[in-house]
């Protein structure tokens, strides 16, 4: 058995609402199958449908709703008449330098010429810093616009108002008990009186931008979508009629650093879409506020230089490597280091701050357990780090019921960030651990399942129909479908490092090739696994100008039992030693010679085994068992559903097969003329005098004193005068051979479906 990694839902349908959603979709010409995915994601209404299906940037809201609108602009655009200076203070991420960007250039379209400032994340830290402040204020600044950041600055913006600079506060992050001392806190949650308080910080600047200029500033729509996009807010809403319409403007954006970046980056923005912002250009421009400073990320957004652009652009794509291969070094680093502990909490000195956030999801992928991520300053005697959840874990609440070891924390369900005494770090492991035991919280992501694929779903024309209802992402996610292939063929390893694989599935007898990346370690599986069910989405591979389907495998399971084939060279040819595997061995007189196969591992006797009552990850048998109960019990014990079958057989019973008569007379008439024999030394010329090979004479020896025909004593075998006749047959040790045979037969040379079919039955049959 293999469990999922996520929790997979298949929502319940209701006919008659998904009924009415199809009749809508006639009546517009669209597609009927696309009724349940509406129906999955709540999309019920007619209403809802047209602002879903169809998104109208006339639908965004007014922007004058929002709490201290009216204030913070008029003070604005007063500003500015008496060209006063102006100072935009914003944050090191893409919501941050996109939010930047608009401001500024919103700002300059009224005649404006603000000053604009990015915290460095490892000298300022998040958030209005009081140096900056107190510089700012002192330089004669008049107003502060903090964007994307400010809800929470309570120090420093005190202090600016208190020395007489007018801070207006644009976020849009929790909001806490206490609020700021600021001029205008403009932020789509503080009040009751806006509609829709999911934006991100870029998506409130935006709105600010269009309650300044008095116009929807379309040109401005590109870096709102990358932002809004950037930060994983909910594409609903606004967020989704921003986006929209955003990336088409984003598909033929005459922005000169936008088009820079794409050309370094190997980006295609004429067919840009949610992916290519989420997974290439928001993690660039991500990239110089994690390793460094990362205003030169607005510079290059809102440059009018091409040169300048080129520069920056090629800074950000050595940046954008250099992170990558930071958290590449760092993921091993830490992945060595994870325990058994609930939660995992890595640290060490010398690792950067700016990736930890990055490293920690990576350890959830690998671990499926929450992660927490510290890097060590000895100088100050602190660890600082980043942390991300899954399942049922909230990170914001265990923290709480922890506070007491930790100097400053904060964050939500799914990411926090914490810093804790060095001293203080141990403690801090064990009570966290002991809280997340004690809750016994599940840590399973849910994933949302569209549908089970079949052949109709194989097409180009169908899966271009599915992104009308794109843009994807949080809150609208991508449509996922579960796939009971009947064969995964043609499997094999691709990428510069062979971590992704690449393979063929038939599915109603259709072929579908199919690509999963870092699933390297699951080739033997996906292989020999008949029962496996698998998740993923449909996409289009385009190559050489074919465009063909394509299954991109995100998550899969395996029920019941699992076998894997190490029999033969198999087993010494692939690694499959795996760590807390258990090595079981049959026959007693086997265990030195398996000592001497595999010496750096433990074995362990059947009986022990089933005695144990310990679940294991996974059970390797080595030898063949004298009975094929013997290995029924093995399976019905239910410590593991995972085997390797390696069956080695030392003397190969069944090719040798059983001495013939003939073998076993010549033996008779020797033992006859020669009654005293030390088979101790001259064994080897009893073998050459019969023509017997060394392992059978052995055997049918211990036949003949089983019947009574000779009888062995200290290494001499003595002829038994007289001995009373007895068929050959009637020797337990002939039986067990003739036994052996058959069960050597059946395990080592049966086909792997016939095997997994009898292990199944022994687990039924428990």
């Amino acid at each position: 058995m293999k469990s999922s990694v996520y929790e997979w839902k298949l929502p319940e349908v209701s006919h008659d609402e998904v009924a009415v959603i199809e009749s809508y979709l006639e009546a517009h010409q669209l597609p009927k199958f696309l009724g349940k995915l509406l129906f999955n994601r709540q999309i019920l209404t007619e209403e809802q449908l047209d602002d879903f299906l169809f998104p109208d940037l006339n639908k965004l809201h007014d922007p004058f709703l929002m709490n201290d609108m009216k204030k913070g602009v008029e003070r604005i655009q007063q500003a500015i008449e008496h060209n006063e200076k102006i100072l935009i203070y914003g944050d090191y991420d893409c919501d941050g330098v996109t939010s930047t960007s608009v401001m500024k250039e919103a700002l300059e379209m009224m005649g404006a010429e603000p000053e604009i400032y990015i915290p460095n994340r490892f000298i300022d830290g998040y958030g209005p810093n009081l140096d900056v402040f107190k510089y700012f204020v002192a330089q004669g600044v008049n107003v502060i616009i903090t964007v994307d950041n400010g809800i929470a600055g309570f120090e420093a913006i005190d202090y600016a108002t208190k020395n007489g600079v007018d801070v207006i506060v644009t976020d849009h992050h929790e909001i806490q008990d206490q609020l700021p001392n600021a001029y205008a806190l403009i932020h789509p949650r503080l009040g009751d009186s806006y509609p829709f308080g999911d934006l991100a910080g870029v998506g409130v600047a935006f709105k600010v931008a269009t309650a300044l200029l008095g116009e929807l500033p379309v040109e401005l729509l590109d870096l709102t979508t990358i932002g809004t996009i950037g930060d994983l807010v909910e594409l609903k809403d606004e967020n989704r009629i921003i986006v929209r319409q955003g990336l088409t403007i984003l598909q033929q954006t005459d922005r000169i650093g936008l088009r820079a970046l794409a050309e370094t980056a190997g980006i295609d923005l004429s067919h840009a879409n949610e992916e290519t912002v989420g997974f290439s250009i928001a993690p660039r421009l991500n990239s110089l506020g994690r390793l460094g400073e990362a205003k030169p990320a607005v510079e290059l957004l809102t440059t009018f230089d091409d040169m300048q652009a080129m520069t920056i652009a090629q800074e950000i794509e050595g940046k954008n490597k250099e992170r990558q291969e930071l958290v590449a070094q760092i993921s091993n680093e830490a992945l060595a280091m994870v325990d058994e502990s609930p939660i995992q909490i890595i640290a060490k000195e010398g690792w950067n701050e700016g990736v930890l956030g990055i490293v920690a999801s990576r350890l959830v992928e690998q671990t499926g357990k929450p992660a927490f991520v510290l890097s060590i300053n000895p100088e100050t005697g602190v660890a600082k780090g980043s942390g991300r959840s899954i399942g049922e874990a909230n990170l914001f609440k265990l923290l709480q019921k922890v506070d007491a070891d930790l100097l400053r924390y904060g964050g939500h369900h799914m990411a926090a960030g914490l810093s804790v005494d060095i001293d203080k770090l141990a403690d801090f492991k064990a009570h966290l651990n002991q809280v997340v035991s004690e809750e016994k919280l599940s840590f399973k992501n849910e994933l949302m399942i569209d549908g089970v694929l079949n052949a109709t779903d194989i097409s180009i024309e169908h899966i271009e129909e599915l992104r009308l209802l794109a843009p994807y992402g949080t809150g609208n996610p991508l449509p996922y479908f579960e796939v009971k292939p009947q064969s995964v063929d043609d499997l094999r390893l691709i990428g510069a490092d062979s971590n992704h694989l690449k393979g063929v599935l038939t599915v109603d007898d259709e072929k579908l090739p199919f690509i999963c990346f870092n699933f390297a370690d699951s080739k033997r599986e996906l292989i020999s696994s008949p029962q496996i069910q698998m998740v993923g989405k449909l996409d289009i591979n385009e190559w050489n100008g074919n465009r063909t389907p394509q299954f991109k495998l995100v998550d899969y399971q395996v029920e019941g039992i699992q076998l894997f084939d190490g029999r033969a060279q198999r087993f010494m040819q692939e690694d499959f030693i795996d760590q807390g595997a258990v090595f079981i061995y049959f026959n007693q007189e086997n265990l030195k010679k398996l000592k001497k196969m595999l010496p750096q591992q433990s074995f362990i006797f059947f009986k022990d085994y089933i005695e144990q009552g310990q679940a294991v990850p996974q059970a390797v048998l080595m030898d063949i068992p004298l009975q094929l109960d013997d290995l029924s019990r093995v399976i019905q014990a239910g410590h593991t559903t995972r085997f390797v079958m390696v069956y080695h057989s030392f003397e190969e019973i069944y090719l040798n097969g059983m001495p013939s008569r003939e073998q076993f007379a010549c033996l008779f008439r020797f033992i006859a003329k020669n009654t005293q024999v030390d088979v101790r030394y001259k064994l080897q010329q009893v073998s050459q005098f019969v023509k017997i090979p060394v392992h059978v004479l052995t055997f049918m020896i211990k036949v003949f004193a089983d019947l009574q025909f000779v009888r062995i004593e200290d290494g001499v075998m003595y002829t038994v005068e007289n001995p009373e006749k007895h068929p050959l047959d009637s020797s337990k040790l002939y039986q067990q051979r003739e036994s052996l045979i058959k069960i050597e037969e059946f395990l080592i040379y049966s086909d792997i479906e016939t095997l997994e079919t009898w292990f199944q039955q022994q687990e039924e049959n428990f």
